[in-house]
């Protein structure tokens, strides 16, 4: 698809598995600079980034991804349950991160607790989001989505290792719509796209403009980057 010019009024965020964000990618020299030339060609003003790994490297990586966007981040702590792991947030110069952190009331029911968050777009619109890694489709994501009625507003987006072709979701289309339902966002290791598994949640107090899964210009193997693809959700104010 491609990028037209954003109106002043709209918002974009991006969210972003990028699988094993760490050492292996950091020690690359082009890895990181390629990742963040996908972010900006997004034009995204909040990214969302899961799968970000708990060594130092995992925060090396963010923080060069960050600067040559000249974006501010912020990391998490480490996730409670199995398969702990970390999230990130980006954001650009017109947007003001107001608080971020775990949602620890509910680590007893998720494997990797939602990342939360609230910014301030151009000193009037808030965009509260709430970022997640479900457990893989073995694991039954299906209980964990289940879990997210707690939720009634705001953004939910990430990886939920399930197609929005589930029964679960149901309860969910009360108070947020699925902008991007069935849109193919994982990648095959040939490249060729493969399943429906990155979603955002959209609750109703917000407007969207568009929504897709971002399938970048790129020479060499995607595969190298992450084996999902970005997923786009443009706001209108």
């Amino acid at each position: 698809m491609f990028i037209f010019p954003l109106l002043a009024s709209s918002q974009t965020i991006v969210s972003w598995n990028i699988k094993d964000l760490g050492e292996s990618k950091f020690r690359k020299d082009t890895i990181c600079p390629q990742i963040a030339s996908v972010i900006k060609q997004s034009n995204a003003d909040i990214i969302a980034i899961q799968e970000v790994v708990l060594s130092k490297y995992g925060d090396s990586a963010v923080a060069q991804i960050a600067g040559i966007l000249n974006m501010e981040y912020i990391l998490s702590k480490r996730t409670t349950g199995k398969g702990a792991e970390r999230y990130a947030y980006l954001w650009n110069k017109k947007v003001e991160l107001e608080w971020a952190s775990l949602d620890n009331s509910v680590e007893h029911l998720f494997n990797r607790e939602p990342f939360c968050a609230s910014f301030c777009y151009q000193d009037s619109i808030q965009i509260e989001l709430k970022q997640v890694h479900l457990v893989p489709k073995s694991k039954n994501p299906q209980a964990e989505i289940a879990q997210l009625k707690k939720y009634d507003n705001g953004i939910i987006c990430g990886d939920f290792n399930l197609t929005d072709k589930h029964l679960v979701y149901i309860p969910l289309y009360r108070n947020f719509n699925f902008p991007m339902k069935g849109e193919l966002t994982s990648l095959k290791k040939n490249g060729e796209l493969n399943q429906s598994y990155d979603h955002f949640l959209v609750g109703k107090e917000y407007q969207t403009e568009d929504a897709y899964a971002f399938f970048y210009p790129y020479q060499w193997d995607r595969w190298a980057l992450s084996d999902h693809l970005p997923i786009v959700l443009i706001l209108k104010q």
